[in-house]
């Protein structure tokens, strides 16, 4: 009866086998539920912050200083940026004449008052109210009549003051200066061209100073520049 039994519970050689196999496969199955639960977790978070997002909207860093200058001055025009200065020319019968710095907004009264006036000045036909504008040249008259009607050419008179329509040598842009009679592109840049190296023209006579302008060409431009 034993030997009949015998070959049936001898050992195979695949108990350890089986063994083994048991533990392997446990551990891919716990490794792959960590997974999928690792992966669902990851997909609750990247909706939670989504759904945060656009649900709250994103946050506005608050404006630095340049930034807040920058909306403030936005829409100016012609008279300059709001909270900048003007840069106008003041000529006449007036203490300080020349080039004086105003803050933007300012009225002529404020020009006068800074440039101060000689008591021959005649301020009666100003408009002292009347807003200036960037790069304006004003010439103040003498109780005599001598100012206003006596005003450089191409001047106009615009509420007591005259405002000198000449081009500035020392502020017009390439564009501004090929206006003048004999001037083009390539005369232009080379007078802005030899302003930024050498500075402001100190007299219109200076102008001869720049390569391609002779005494004849000057002759020329003399009525309608201005420094």
């Amino acid at each position: 009866m034993l030997d009949r039994i015998r070959p049936y519970v001898q050992p195979t050689g695949e108990e350890d086998l089986l063994f083994l196999q048991r533990p392997v496969r446990r551990r891919l199955r716990v490794g792959w539920r960590a997974a999928v639960g690792a992966a669902l977790l990851l997909l609750v978070l990247v909706g939670w912050t989504w759904w945060r997002v656009h649900a709250w909207g994103e946050p506005v860093e608050v404006g630095s200083t340049e930034s807040v200058a920058f909306v403030e001055g936005s829409g100016g025009g012609a008279e300059g940026e709001p909270g900048g200065e003007l840069v106008v020319s003041v000529a006449g019968a007036v203490v300080h004449p020349g080039v004086i710095r105003v803050p933007a907004g300012s009225r002529v009264a404020d020009v006068v008052e800074q440039a101060g006036l000689l008591p021959e000045a005649d301020a009666v036909g100003l408009n002292l109210a009347r807003k200036v504008a960037d790069e304006e040249h004003i010439i103040v008259p003498t109780a005599g009549g001598q100012g206003a009607a006596d005003g450089p050419p191409d001047s106009t008179s615009v509420g007591g003051a005259v405002v000198d329509s000449r081009i500035s040598i020392n502020t017009a842009s390439v564009e501004e200066l090929t206006g003048l009679p004999g001037v083009g592109i390539k005369t232009a840049e080379v007078i802005v061209s030899h302003r930024s190296e050498h500075g402001s023209f100190q007299s219109l006579e200076a102008l001869m100073d720049v390569k391609g302008i002779g005494p004849s060409k000057f002759e020329a431009l003399k009525d309608s520049i201005r420094l």
